[in-house]
């Protein structure tokens, strides 16, 4: 499948030791934050599920996010995995490793995920995939 081949190349995230960027992945006192962590997580799974129900014409939607910070990191890279626990018709779900470096387990996590039918609304809109990076279209219904 699709999705396998994507998660396969494991997406990395470098660390600074100092961040120069206007968002600043560490914390105060320099360590990685735990919003990296979650952020990496979430991003997977639900991007493995999406791809998952991606033929069928379906969406999913996160439901829960639960991630535990195992091990703190001032700097370096992040190698983050993902696998479906759970693929079921309704809802899915995923769990997330986090590795450093020297390939220590620094956070796991589950997410939980809605599968909706296509034409199906959230928010009062009809649910569709972004097809580009500028977001949703502020003049659309």
């Amino acid at each position: 499948m699709l999705w396998d081949c994507a998660l396969r190349k494991q997406p990395r995230m470098n660390i600074p030791r100092k961040s120069k960027s206007r968002i600043n992945t560490c914390s105060p006192t320099a360590w990685c934050t735990g919003g990296v962590y979650a952020a990496m997580i979430e991003t997977l799974c639900s991007t493995g599920a999406a791809l998952t129900v991606w033929e069928e014409k379906k969406h999913t939607v996160g439901l829960e996010n639960n991630t535990s910070f195992l091990k703190a990191v001032r700097g370096g890279h992040l190698r983050c995995t993902a696998r479906p626990l759970v693929l079921g018709k309704r809802s899915h779900v995923w769990e997330a490793a986090v590795h450093d470096d020297e390939d220590c387990l620094v956070a796991a996590g589950r997410v939980r995920l809605l599968v909706l039918e296509p034409g199906a609304q959230a928010a009062g809109a009809q649910v569709q995939m972004q097809t580009d990076a500028t977001g949703p279209n502020p003049d659309s219904p």
